[in-house]
């Protein structure tokens, strides 16, 4: 099992700020995010960053995707990880085409890593300022 590193508090924020400049530097999209537990006498940061890479998919190839009820994509990946992979992303694109599927990878032991795939289907509501107006006049 991996260990965290022993690292003075600045050379921490050196790597947060590494990290936000590279996020810029290679799209100007992502996210930073910082966990923090305390365990014993000290607390353990945890920093999480990545930069995102939008890419548009044309609706006739996921409308396809859907019909076939898969991406068809030949994973490399464990046969249950790619399974569950696909059927998530192709469950958020049917219902609405709005969520979020997120892979987390902890290794258990040397040998072994361990997966855990959270899906989020969303759901998107647009409406005009008149609507606004016409809720809060109709609550007085």
């Amino acid at each position: 099992m991996s260990h965290p590193s022993n690292i003075p508090l600045l050379q921490f924020m050196h790597l947060v700020e590494q990290s936000v400049l590279q996020i810029c530097q290679e799209t100007g999209y992502g996210c930073i995010v910082i966990d923090s537990i305390q365990v014993n006498q000290t607390l353990q940061l945890t920093l999480r960053a990545s930069a995102y890479y939008p890419y548009q998919i044309s609706h006739e190839e996921v409308r396809h995707a859907i019909a076939q009820g898969t991406t068809g994509y030949p994973h490399r990946l464990p046969q249950n990880l790619a399974t569950c992979v696909d059927f998530a992303l192709l469950k958020i694109l049917r219902e609405t085409g709005y969520g979020r599927l997120e892979i987390e990878f902890e290794r258990i032991r040397k040998d072994l890593i361990g997966a855990v795939v959270r899906e989020a289907v969303y759901r998107r509501f647009v409406f005009s300022d008149a609507d606004v107006r016409r809720g809060l006049d109709s609550a007085i």
